[in-house]
């Protein structure tokens, strides 16, 4: 494009490897099952503190989130160097803790503070860089950080299980070497190309998009059907520089200038006109501007298109459409924020994040509650357990099916909405019936039989699920309110969590104090400890559902209108 150099490949690669990097390392929170319930125990404090303590994890991630996002916009780089240095200082005190057995809750819930914070600065980065430079690609390209970065806690538990064994101790230290080294290298890698040249490269894709999926139009473009591809590959930028221009004259967006002789030459009315923003007008001006490109190239005639967008109202709605996707972009947070379709995102996602991070940090206590039942059980003639490696086996279970969940659910977002012209918080809506399934099979078993069959097979489901939502949800949102305030927006949204999270947490806590006996410091009940809990994760996991379907034909009606 005139006056915009596009990406090397050098860059693109460089920003993509460096982003998927920062996130492998950031994603060390999902290690905290691994090593809590040692770490607890160890410094002397009450399981009725753990919900306390595994929100610390959340003030970092999701209230502090929202800071990380507001540095992330203003530069990546200087994101991942604070992030690196929270993750090191983080590491440092649990270490020390551990190390002293200081039983300090306050200095434990700081360090776990600075986890959450240093986690998602390095993941809010890699997202930014990812869903800003492959434009096209938004939906995997978005998912291979997010992946990488549920993908970490099986990395990191496999490590520490294979070199250091139960040796807790070692474990803090490998983290606070390797998690802040990883996280630096963004510093060094990280960056967002041009805004301007991003925003033109959206718009082209999404009329590419429009005009090839119009036989009528493209043929008649073209002359040939042969010709097709090469005149739009010739003149699609065109199309581009006169449909973001009449944005930005009505919207006021962008504080672009255009100085291209191809838009003077193309634009022609498009300001002047006292009827700017109406289908008719829309319509009306891409018209004009392909009148004029086709009066300077060997093509058609003016008067064939004339016919095609006088009579098919079907290619006038693709149009429009296509041209409100463009321009709703990039809104100011105020505007997102007081919108109806932000507010039900931001329940959906408190509700999916908060089961799901939950389950995560109360996967250990699960299993340990599961192993004292079995061990406490006189007719049960089992082996030993060793309940160290069954965590770290549940913490890499988690970590596989939450890494296929974010690949597949970016994967399939791009299917839906590029191949199926269909919405992609189904998505979502597939992660939040997993949930539900998950919520039934983790206590559907005889509370008489103490088994961790169901355990593994829940495990399996809730990390896919969770991790379903997170590989959809950023590219959901980047095309609902545009990629230039991006990581600020996905900072608020999931704030929501932090209440959820909390909620979950207390309510596990409380059940696992109601079946511990007075003499004993955990509970050996089996499915008791945490039943009822996961009845109230079922039920709010059937809300979000609710929601989605909501959000899903109330979306189709609109565009069914227009």
């Amino acid at each position: 494009m005139d006056g915009c150099q596009s990406p090397s490949s050098i860059f693109l690669i460089k920003t993509f490897i460096g982003s998927n990097i920062v996130a492998l390392g950031s994603g060390t929170p999902y290690m905290y099952s691994y090593y809590a319930p040692q770490l607890l125990s160890r410094c002397n404090i009450s399981i009725k503190y753990s919900s306390n303590i595994a929100l610390a994890l959340n003030i970092g991630s999701s209230l502090l989130g929202t800071f990380a996002g507001v540095l992330v916009d203003i530069n990546p780089r200087i994101a991942t160097l604070v992030g690196s240095i929270s993750t090191f200082l983080a590491y440092t005190i649990l270490y020390i803790c551990y190390k002293n057995a200081i039983s300090s809750i306050l200095l434990i819930f700081l360090a776990l503070v600075l986890v959450g914070y240093g986690a998602i600065s390095g993941l809010y980065s890699g997202m930014k860089v990812c869903t800003t430079n492959f434009p096209n690609h938004r939906g995997i390209s978005g998912a291979c950080p997010v992946s990488l970065y549920g993908l970490s806690g099986l990395l990191f538990s496999l490590i520490c299980r294979n070199i250091f064994k139960g040796d807790i101790q070692a474990v803090f230290l490998f983290l606070l070497i390797a998690c802040s080294l990883m996280t630096f290298i963004g510093v060094f890698t990280l960056d967002v190309f041009d805004y301007n040249y991003i925003k033109d490269l959206e718009s082209k894709y999404v009329l590419t998009d429009t005009i090839s999926s119009q036989p009528e139009l493209a043929a008649t473009l073209s002359n040939s059907a042969e010709d097709e591809g090469s005149f739009l590959k010739h003149h699609m930028s065109d199309f581009t520089e006169s449909f973001n221009d009449h944005a930005a004259h009505h919207y006021r967006t962008e504080s672009k200038s255009r100085h291209s002789t191809k838009i003077a030459r193309f634009s022609g009315e498009l300001t002047r006109n006292s009827r700017v923003g109406s289908p008719e007008c829309i319509v009306n001006e891409i018209a004009d501007g392909v009148h004029s490109l086709l009066n300077k190239s060997p093509g058609p005639s003016v008067s064939s298109v004339n016919e095609l967008f006088s009579n098919n109202n079907h290619l006038k709605n693709n149009l429009v459409v296509n041209f409100k996707e463009i321009v709703k972009n990039d809104q100011n947070i105020w505007d997102c924020v007081k919108s109806s379709k932000f507010l039900l995102y931001y329940v959906i996602i408190a509700i999916l994040q908060g089961i799901g991070q939950t389950y995560i940090y109360s996967i250990g206590f699960i299993v340990q509650a599961q192993v004292n039942s079995m061990s406490s059980d006189n007719s049960n003639n089992n082996k030993p357990v060793d309940t160290a490696t069954i965590q770290a086996t549940q913490v890499a279970i988690v970590s596989i099916s939450s890494f296929v969940g974010r690949l597949s659910s970016g994967f399939f977002s791009d299917v839906l909405k590029k191949r199926l012209n269909s919405q992609r918080i189904w998505t979502t809506f597939t992660a939040s019936t997993f949930t539900i399934i998950g919520s039934i099979i983790i206590i559907r078993v005889d509370p008489t039989k103490h088994s961790l069959a169901n355990v593994y097979k829940s495990s399996i489901i809730f990390g896919y699920a969770f991790g379903a939502m997170f590989g959809s949800f950023p590219s959901i949102i980047a095309d609902s309110f545009g990629t230039k305030n991006f990581s600020k927006i996905w900072g608020v949204c999931t704030t929501g969590c932090l209440i959820t999270i909390k909620w979950y947490t207390a309510i596990l806590a409380q059940n696992l104090s109601n079946y511990t006996q007075p003499n004993e410091s955990t509970c050996k009940a089996g499915v008791k400890c945490y039943e009822y809990t996961f009845y109230v994760i079922r039920l709010n996991a059937f809300l979000s559902c609710i929601l989605i379907l909501f959000i899903i034909g109330n979306t189709y009606h609109k565009a069914k209108i227009n």
